[in-house]
């Protein structure tokens, strides 16, 4: 079998040294990269493909490093799948994703190759999914999530990638799901659960994640079921009301 090879063609510039045009192939001889060297460090655009022939990926290297504009395709009829911003070799402001439609996927703003700032997600039908903020590749700030519908799902805070306080998650019409208190990550505090209606269907308190102490579970219409006794998450004791 023909294995992928390399072509190497070297161009004089002045004042620049020797440029060479370098190519691999696959296989089957098709073209899988081009691009150039200066000084044995990649320059100038560069473009990938498919084993189809298709663009996979182009873009421009500095010195060796990414820079400026970097796209990439789905393969399929060249839809781009994103466009990304490098600096340095560094993702740097404005990454934005995209379903294979064009819909946009992703929205996030990048600083040094870490995520910093604002974050979109969206569902194929455009609506908005979920909406933050990073700091430091980290999410820290409030974050909210949504329904394909365009209704609230969740909203919460992180403090340096971690769940901080109260997170409230909602039923589709638009009743409390959950009301649960975050501390350093982890479900800590006094949780409560309603049925869609509203109604509470049950509450208690969390420990490290787990069911801690008296939980009351109640039915659709609001009266006390039972009342289970937890230790880190094992029922110890259950009481019928």
């Amino acid at each position: 079998m023909r294995k992928g090879f390399a072509l190497i063609i070297l161009i004089a510039i002045a004042g620049c040294g020797n440029k060479e045009k370098i190519a691999f192939y696959f296989d089957d001889g098709k073209l899988k990269s081009e691009g150039y060297l200066v000084n044995g460090l990649k320059e100038g655009e560069a473009k990938l493909y498919y084993p189809s022939g298709r663009p996979k990926e182009q873009g421009v290297w500095k010195q060796g490093k990414q820079d400026g504009l970097w796209i990439l395709y789905y393969d399929i009829d060249d839809r781009k799948s994103a466009q990304v911003n490098f600096k340095d070799d560094y993702q740097e402001g404005l990454t934005t994703y995209y379903y294979e439609d064009g819909v946009v996927k992703e929205k996030s703003y990048w600083e040094k190759g870490k995520s910093n700032g604002d974050s979109e997600l969206y569902y194929e039908n455009g609506k908005l999914k979920q909406k933050g903020i990073w700091r430091n590749g980290l999410k820290d700030g409030e974050f909210n999530s949504y329904y394909d519908s365009g209704e609230i799902l969740q909203k919460g805070s992180y403090v340096k990638g971690k769940e901080e306080g109260i997170f409230i998650t909602y039923h589709r019409n638009g009743k409390v799901m959950n009301e649960l208190e975050w501390h350093d990550g982890k479900l800590n505090g006094y949780g409560k659960h309603y049925f869609e209606n509203g109604i509470m269907e049950q509450e208690g308190t969390y420990r490290d994640g787990n069911f801690d102490g008296p939980w009351k579970i109640y039915n659709e219409t609001g009266v006390l079921v039972k009342t289970l006794q937890y230790d880190k998450g094992i029922v110890l004791v259950e009481s019928k009301r």
